[in-house]
């Protein structure tokens, strides 16, 4: 009982932050980034004891995907938030044949896992490449103004936010999850 609660935590998580993954998401409709993130690492956490064991990385069942029962609809083929290459190779029989694991729980972390790296890993190196590019175009703008780098609040604030996001990206522990 507490297990499902559990994954219905993760369900709603992942299905409240499917825009997550925009180049400017709306931060009213999405949770913080530093959440996300925490959400992948658990997700990571679950799933190290059958990725290390190749016997268990075995029992990772690709017909979770099509199965909206199994995941939770996180992974829709049809409609606005559709991840239309899932459904590209799924051929009609397959997606009408019933999903019948040997193992529903790695199959599930395994798929979570995935969704919430792409929703956290993947666009967060997008948005800090950007975040690096305002801040050496600011830099450069204000030096050809003879400006003060040191006393301008943007540049400041954009080296606030890089640095930020460096904290969380470079981390020993995370890039260790991670990769």
């Amino acid at each position: 009982q507490s297990r499902q609660r559990v994954i219905q935590w993760f369900t709603d998580a992942l299905l409240l932050n499917v825009n997550a993954d925009g180049t400017r998401p709306d931060r009213s409709k999405v949770s913080s980034e530093e959440l996300l993130v925490n959400l992948s690492v658990v997700m990571l956490k679950l799933c190290e004891p059958f990725i290390n064991d190749p016997k268990k990385a075995l029992l990772v069942d690709p017909g979770f995907v099509s199965s909206p029962e199994s995941n939770g609809s996180i992974y829709n083929m049809t409609g606005d938030n559709a991840l239309p290459r899932l459904s590209q190779n799924i051929t009609d029989a397959e997606a009408l044949a019933p999903y019948n694991p040997k193992n529903s729980f790695i199959p599930l972390c395994f798929f979570f896992c995935s969704r919430s790296l792409s929703l956290t890993v993947v666009p967060g190196g997008g948005r800090y490449e950007n975040i690096a590019r305002n801040v050496y175009h600011t830099h450069r703008t204000i030096r050809q103004q003879n400006g003060d780098l040191r006393s301008d609040p943007r540049f400041n604030r954009l080296l606030q936010i890089q640095y930020a996001k460096e904290i969380v990206m470079m981390s020993p522990t995370y890039i260790t999850d991670v990769f």
